[in-house]
């Protein structure tokens, strides 16, 4: 029976909580070589990353803004994460979209939230039937 990759993933998210990481890295490497399975290694480490964060009750989230964000900006929009996400660990990162022409968008946990310029300009233009 061949075991799934989120099967492998929390199974080594939950061996590697509390010791050697680095070992148990080395150790899952072998085991995907052994098998052939090399190729679910990027699947393999996204969903281990999910299971960390869900055990230390941390979200990344993907803020994107129209132009590059000074530090000033990125201060703000990390505190408008947090604020949107309460008692969890943030870790936010910056993607520039210039379509959305100003503003913001934050995807995380499932979530997105649009206060861009683009939004706004589609909310207001009338609907033709």
């Amino acid at each position: 029976m061949k075991v799934s990759p989120a099967q492998i993933a929390k199974t080594f998210a939950s061996a590697a909580t509390g010791t050697d990481v680095a070992t148990q890295a080395g150790e899952l490497i072998n085991y995907l070589q052994r098998t052939g399975r090399m190729g679910d290694a990027s699947t393999i480490v996204e969903l281990v990353q999910e299971e960390l964060d869900r055990a230390s009750g941390t979200i990344r989230a993907t803020v994107t803004t129209a132009q590059a964000a000074s530090a000033e900006t990125r201060a703000l929009l990390d505190s408008e994460v947090a604020r949107e996400f309460p008692g969890k660990r943030c870790n936010v990162s910056y993607v520039v979209n210039p379509d959305l022409v100003g503003g913001y968008q934050i995807e995380a946990d499932g979530q997105l939230i649009d206060a861009s310029v683009r939004q706004s300009l589609r909310s207001f233009s009338p609907t033709f039937s």
